[in-house]
């Protein structure tokens, strides 16, 4: 009992860091997913569309990408029009106005400038390779991830029915241990070892059925609002 008390405050606290505030003392159940969830075909296509961790790295790919094309571009060539329009008064010791006006194309191209820019696009094509190898790594983990979570739940579901299976004998059992309790055929000790089997029993189940409700949550892509059975 001191055990139990124990990891309740510890799983409190973490709500209380998780939302924000103390839990109630009474929760709601949690929804089903059951019908909710994809088919298992589609969950990596849904989860690699929604995930944000995938999508930022998708972004990143794209900034680096950009970045890269920018550092190339110092190496092309330029055609500037420049026009130019002055007007003085007094120029260079002769009274009067003047005015000055001239239209120019300059062309520049970066032969070279000491290596910068070149060490620049070698920096930048550096980062724009690790954003993709952050990008198939982020792939990766979310394929393993909804893989994990969608055969957790598959068999969950199946252990479950063996688990309410056995909390009904054990149910059972108890009673008729009871029974033969009561006419001096079982002992106390009898008794209390099927009533201790029976709370482990039933224990097992919900801890298998909410097990199962947090597989199927995992199959979404968070963040958890994602999933219409929440909304």
């Amino acid at each position: 009992m001191i055990n139990e008390s124990s990891n309740l405050h510890d799983v409190s606290a973490r709500y209380a860091r998780l939302i924000g505030e103390e839990p109630p003392a009474d929760l709601a159940p949690a929804p089903a997913l059951q019908d909710k969830l994809p088919r298992d075909k589609d969950l990596l296509v849904s989860a690699v569309r929604s995930s944000p961790a995938y999508l930022a790295a998708l972004e990143n790919v794209r900034a680096a990408q950009s970045d890269l094309k920018v550092k190339r571009g110092a190496f092309s060539p330029t055609l500037d029009l420049r026009a130019h329009a002055e007007k003085t008064d007094n120029l260079n010791s002769v009274y009067g106005t003047h005015d000055k006006q001239s239209v120019a194309l300059v062309f520049n191209i970066n032969l070279f400038r000491g290596g910068a820019d070149k060490a620049r696009l070698g920096v930048s094509a550096e980062r724009y390779n690790s954003a993709l190898d952050l990008r198939d790594k982020a792939c990766r983990d979310l394929q393993q991830t909804v893989r994990i979570a969608s055969n957790d739940a598959r068999k969950l579901s199946e252990q479950m029915g063996y688990l309410r299976q056995h909390a009904l004998s054990t149910e059972k059992a108890r009673d008729a241990y009871l029974k033969q309790f009561d006419i001096g055929q079982r002992s106390l000790l009898d008794v209390l070892d099927s009533e201790n089997e029976l709370y482990d029993s039933k224990r097992a189940l919900v801890n298998a059925e909410y097990d199962n409700k947090l597989a199927q949550a995992a199959c979404w892509p968070p963040p958890a609002c994602c999933c219409p059975a929440c909304s």
